[in-house]
C-alpha cells in the first residue's frame, strides 16, 4: 500500500509513543544491568573464589558457587524470562509435531473424496499410527521431565535461584574465618559474591514484574485493532532498544505503522 510520507500524523507528541520509547529505553538498560551483574559474578566466583579460596571453601559453598557459575554462563545472555518461557513452548511443540508427523506420515490427512473401502482401512490405519505417536511422546515426555526438567527449571529461573541461595547464605553466614593470613579474605570475598547475586536476583525479579506490564500496556484507551499495532511496535522497539539503547531515538509509531504495511488493520 503506497502513503504518502508528508501526509504522515507526527505521532512524536503521542502519550503511548512517548510512553512506549521510554519504557523500551529503560528495560534496556535494565537488561544491561543483569548481565553487568552476571558477569561480575561469573568472574568473581571462577578467578577470585574457585581460584584462590577452594580448598578453604565449606562444600555447601562450594556447590553453592558452583550452581551460581553455571547458571550465570546462561544467564549473562540471554536474561528475558518471557523469551525463555517462549522458546520452552515452541521446542515442545516442534518436538510433538516431529513426532506426529514422522510417525503418521501421509495417513496424516485421509481424504474424504476415496471410496468407503479404503477410507475405512486409512482412517483406522491413521488412527492407529496416531496412537502410536501419542503414546510415544507421553514416553518421551516423562523421561524429559526426569531428566531435563530440572535443567529447564535452572535455565528459566536460575537467576532467581541463585539470588535465593545467595540471600539464604548472607543469612547463615557460616563460611567466614577470623584467622590471619589468606584465609582471613574468605569472608569478604564470599559476602562480595553473595550480595552481587542477590542484586542480580532482585533487578531480575523487578525486570520479570515490569514484563507483565508490556502486555497492558498498549491495551489502555486503544481499540482491539490498534492494540496490535502498539504490541508489536513495543515488543519491535524493546528488542532493539536491548542491542543499542538509542534505538529508539527517532522513532515513531506512524513510520514503523507504514513501513509494516499495517494501516491495513485500522482501515
Amino acid at each position: 500500500m503506497a502513503v504518502n510520507l508528508e501526509q504522515l500524523v507526527d505521532d512524536s507528541d503521542w502519550t503511548e509513543v512517548k510512553v512506549i520509547n521510554r519504557y523500551a529505553v529503560f528495560m534496556s538498560y535494565l537488561s544491561m544491568a543483569i548481565k553487568g551483574l552476571g558477569f561480575l559474578v561469573l568472574t568473581w566466583t571462577t578467578v577470585v573464589l574457585l581460584g584462590g579460596f577452594v580448598s578453604m571453601l565449606h562444600k555447601k559453598d562450594f556447590w553453592c558457587l558452583t550452581f551460581i557459575t553455571l547458571v550465570q554462563t546462561a544467564g549473562i545472555f540471554d536474561v528475558n524470562l518471557n523469551e525463555k518461557l517462549g522458546y520452552m513452548k515452541n521446542a515442545f511443540m516442534g518436538f510433538f509435531v516431529a513426532i506426529v508427523w514422522g510417525i503418521v506420515g501421509e495417513h496424516m490427512a485421509p481424504q474424504m473424496t476415496m471410496y468407503p473401502g479404503p477410507l475405512v482401512i486409512h482412517f483406522l490405519t491413521y488412527m492407529c499410527l496416531m496412537s502410536v505417536a501419542l503414546l510415544l511422546t507421553l514416553v518421551q515426555v516423562v523421561v524429559f521431565a526426569i531428566i531435563l526438567g530440572p535443567l529447564a527449571i535452572i535455565y528459566v529461573l536460575g537467576i532467581f535461584m541463585s539470588g535465593v541461595i545467595s540471600l539464604w547464605r548472607l543469612i547463615e553466614h557460616d563460611y567466614g574465618s577470623n584467622s590471619d593470613g589468606e584465609a582471613s579474605n574468605l569472608s569478604p570475598a564470599m559476602d562480595t559474591l553473595y550480595y552481587l547475586a542477590l542484586l542480580q536476583g532482585v533487578l531480575f525479579c523487578y525486570r520479570f514484574v515490569l514484563g507483565r506490564v508490556e502486555k497492558r500496556m498498549p491495551k489502555a484507551g486503544a481499540d482491539s485493532k490498534v492494540q496490535v499495532v502498539l504490541q508489536n511496535y513495543l515488543r519491535e522497539t524493546k528488542r532493539g532498544c536491548e542491542k543499542d539503547p538509542t534505538f529508539a531515538e527517532g522513532r515513531n509509531l506512524t513510520s514503523y505503522a507504514v513501513g509494516q504495511d499495517w494501516f491495513q488493520f485500522t482501515s
